[in-house]
């Protein structure tokens, strides 16, 4: 079997026949670049090698599978994080459960909004004795709401935390 023999053009001199084993050692050294011009049997005129390219550089390579390392989640970190954070999701974003833990978030935040207006309404009425009453009815109303949804969020969370076995991505917790 003869190997196609290809001539080179360096320094303004035709050198060759080399392989295209050859070619690839003096392209890896860096001696010739896509500008060196190149001839074969069979071609009318020199051309730059980079007709060529796909030859010379070395094939990449395909890996199918990607590159992931999963870490397994541990249990107790994420009841630890139940109990003490649980109010914010945060242990729902440990596991992976992102929607579930964003929505712990406003929750909690709407908690706090209802308290914060609940603390400065008390503040402004304590001097009218008259809007007092009125405001201790909104008051009572909006502390009322508020602890319904602590109660709430905290019986989701203790179920969240007795039921959940596995992390978004159904790996099992360790």
């Amino acid at each position: 079997m003869n190997e196609t023999e290809y001539y080179l053009l360096m320094n303004d001199m035709e050198q060759g026949p080399f392989t295209i084993g050859q070619l690839r050692s003096l392209w890896n050294a860096g001696k010739i670049t896509s500008k060196t011009y190149y001839f074969q049997a069979g071609m009318s005129e020199w051309k730059p090698l980079t007709h060529v390219l796909s030859l010379l550089e070395p094939s990449p390579v395909t890996d199918t599978a990607p590159r992931t390392i999963k870490t397994a989640k541990s249990r107790f970190v994420y009841i630890i994080l139940g109990v003490f954070l649980g109010l914010l999701g945060i242990h729902n974003f440990y596991a992976g459960y992102f929607r579930k833990g964003a929505i712990q978030v406003i929750v909690w935040f709407v908690y706090a909004l209802l308290f914060f207006i609940v603390a400065v309404s008390i503040r402004m009425n304590t001097n009218d004795s008259i809007n007092f009453e009125s405001g201790f009815i909104v008051v009572g109303i909006l502390v009322l709401i508020g602890d319904l949804l602590l109660l709430l969020s905290l019986i989701r969370i203790i179920i969240d935390l007795i039921k959940t076995k596995t992390d978004a991505s159904g790996d099992p917790f360790v």
